[in-house]
């Protein structure tokens, strides 16, 4: 199936404007694969598809495209993803965001686009804003500006991209905020690496006694057994890991209330869209095939052939 899904992928990136769809169709579709493959001008996809994948039995065929398209499925048969993902090229810069301090808000609750697709979508978010944040060792270290990530329900993103940004990303002024409930939500050996890598570690109170094991530790000496386990409500213990380690201290969330402008929330919402919006056609009843292309084979350079001239020796005469 990876061996499947790996040429059909690098296939599909040798169209223009390739899709998610771009995959799905050389998968589904006989007639539309058979035409970007017949102008196909990588000598190894081309072999695939005509020797390997041609020669498989339908229902091998079946068997072994079945559980890519039924992941692919999950998104495409949705049509707001779909519409993400079918779009070849994104009005969402997330360089420009990140490097000219704009500020982007995603809506990724599970009552409005199901679990998978939050989570599917947020994982993307997040990979994004990682190779932005790599690209910034273009950058002069003076310039790069901090850029914060603040991640609610972190457990419903906790990948191993997030190592490599606690480790890696920190240089480039990428700082990250992440909450969510209990420890145990979290893959023990990812959390390990992200409390090792966390700069502030905050706790409120928690009624887990897994929580205060594995907590207690970082906050000692400073605080003894069941005192997380009793802090009063909008109470939390913090440590600071800087240049220095400074000792526990406690602190108390004050209690606000922010009033909500509706006129200002939509006329926000309408000016992004108007933005960064694309119009779509939602009664289109069945995606459009994306265009058989052909990119242009790649030019190497050939060297002109020096050229010899041969030359016998005849034997001498006295030898």
């Amino acid at each position: 199936m990876e061996h499947i899904l790996r040429n059909t992928v690098l296939t599909a990136l040798e169209q223009k404007d390739a899709t998610m769809m771009t995959i799905y169709y050389l998968l589904t579709d006989k007639t539309y694969r058979k035409g970007v493959t017949d102008k196909l001008n990588d000598p190894m996809l081309k072999h695939f598809w005509n020797q390997e994948f041609n020669s498989l039995a339908s229902s091998q065929k079946t068997e072994m495209i079945t559980p890519i398209t039924n992941k692919l499925g999950l998104f495409l048969t949705f049509l707001m993803t779909r519409n993400i993902l079918g779009t070849p090229k994104s009005t969402l810069d997330l360089d420009d965001v990140m490097n000219s301090g704009k500020i982007l808000i995603c809506d990724l609750s599970k009552g409005k686009i199901g679990e998978d697709i939050g989570s599917f979508l947020g994982s993307l978010l997040v990979a994004k804003l990682q190779i932005s944040a790599l690209r910034r060792v273009h950058i002069p270290e003076e310039k790069r500006k901090d850029f914060f990530l603040y991640i609610d329900e972190f457990q419903n993103f906790a990948t191993e991209t997030f190592v490599q940004i606690l480790s890696e990303a920190r240089k480039y002024r990428l700082d990250t905020v992440l909450a969510h409930q209990t420890t145990a939500q979290i893959d023990r050996m990812l959390l390990q690496i992200i409390l090792a890598n966390a700069g502030t570690i905050i706790s409120f109170l928690t009624n887990s006694p897994n929580d205060e094991d594995l907590l207690l530790p970082i906050f000692s000496p400073d605080i003894a057994k069941h005192d997380i386990s009793n802090l009063p409500l909008y109470t939390f213990y913090i440590r600071i890991n800087s240049t220095e380690i400074a000792s526990t201290f406690t602190g108390k969330v004050a209690k606000f209330d922010v009033s909500q402008n509706e006129e200002i929330k939509r006329s926000v919402i309408e000016a992004s869209r108007h933005q960064y919006g694309v119009t779509i056609d939602t009664q289109e009843e069945e995606p459009k095939k994306p265009e058989i292309t052909t990119s242009p084979p790649a030019q190497r350079k050939v060297s002109k052939e020096k050229t010899f001239t041969k030359i016998e020796v005849q034997p001498s005469s006295d030898s």
